[in-house]
C-alpha cells in the first residue's frame, strides 16, 4: 500500500508542478519543442463539471479505486511492485485532474501534438499506469 500512496502523491505533485508552470506562461503562445511537440495551456472545460452532483461522483469512483487498489495489493492479486508503483501513478493522475475540475471546473491541459487532442501528465499516467499495472500484476 505505501507504494502505491507514495506513487500517487508523487504523481499529483509532478502533475500540479507542470500545470502551474504551463499557466504561469499565461496567454503566451504556445512554447515549441521540437517540430512534433508544444506546450501551451489550455482550460477543458465539460458542462458536467460544473454540477455538483458529477463532482461528487468522480470522488467517489476516484475513493472506490484508491480503495480498490488497496485491497488489490492486501489480499496478493497485485503482487508486482511494480504494478503497484503504476496503479498509484494512475491514482495520482486521476487525482489531479480531479483537483482541477473540483478547483476550478476545468482541466488543465498543455501537451499539444497537433494531431492528437491537447492533455497533460495526468492523463499519461492515467492511462500509462493503468496499462503497466495490467501487463506487471
Amino acid at each position: 500500500m505505501l507504494l502505491i500512496a507514495l506513487s500517487a502523491v508523487v504523481t499529483l505533485v509532478l502533475d500540479l508542478v507542470a500545470k502551474s508552470a504551463i499557466e504561469l506562461r499565461g496567454a503566451a503562445p504556445g512554447l515549441r519543442v521540437g517540430s512534433l511537440l508544444q506546450l501551451r495551456h489550455v482550460a477543458s472545460r465539460k458542462r458536467s463539471y460544473a454540477l455538483a452532483p458529477f463532482r461528487f461522483l468522480l470522488v467517489t469512483i476516484w475513493t472506490s479505486a484508491f480503495v480498490a487498489a488497496v485491497l488489490l495489493t492486501a489480499t496478493g492479486v497485485i503482487s508486482s511492485r511494480i504494478a503497484q508503483v503504476a496503479m498509484g501513478a494512475a491514482l495520482g493522475g486521476a487525482a489531479g485532474n480531479l483537483f482541477d475540475i473540483l478547483k476550478s471546473r476545468s482541466v488543465r491541459d498543455y501537451i499539444d501534438l497537433g494531431w492528437w487532442p491537447v492533455f497533460n501528465l495526468a492523463d499519461v499516467a492515467i492511462l500509462g499506469g493503468l496499462a503497466v499495472a495490467l501487463l506487471h500484476r
